[in-house]
């Protein structure tokens, strides 16, 4: 499986932090954004670190991860780039069809 399709398995989300986020020293009611460790977990790993009895994130680690999707996705598009310019040349080397004049 690639990067990408295991990337594409995560969602971004968003949330506001409950007042049992001050233990972990985030501040009850502020909104953040980011990705589900559980769901991480799955496909990643190695990306998440369990501490005091969480599950954490590491976004950092997590970019290397994007820039192999980034990769996977440019040479995805470069293949294509190539086979519409294959196709548009053969296109242009056709010979016009005769068109009919009304009679």
């Amino acid at each position: 499986m690639s990067i990408l399709d295991r990337l594409i398995q995560l969602r971004g989300v968003t949330w506001t932090w409950n007042d049992a986020s001050t233990a972990l020293g985030k501040t009850a009611g502020a909104p953040d954004a980011g990705v589900i460790a559980q769901e991480v977990e799955r496909v990643f790993p190695e990306l998440v670190l369990v501490k005091d009895g969480y599950r954490h994130v590491n976004y950092t680690a997590l970019i290397g991860v994007l820039v192999e999707a980034v990769k996977e996705l440019k040479a995805d598009n470069d293949s294509l780039q190539a086979r519409i310019e294959a196709l548009e040349a053969l296109a242009r080397a056709q010979p016009p069809k005769d068109e009919k004049k009304p009679a």
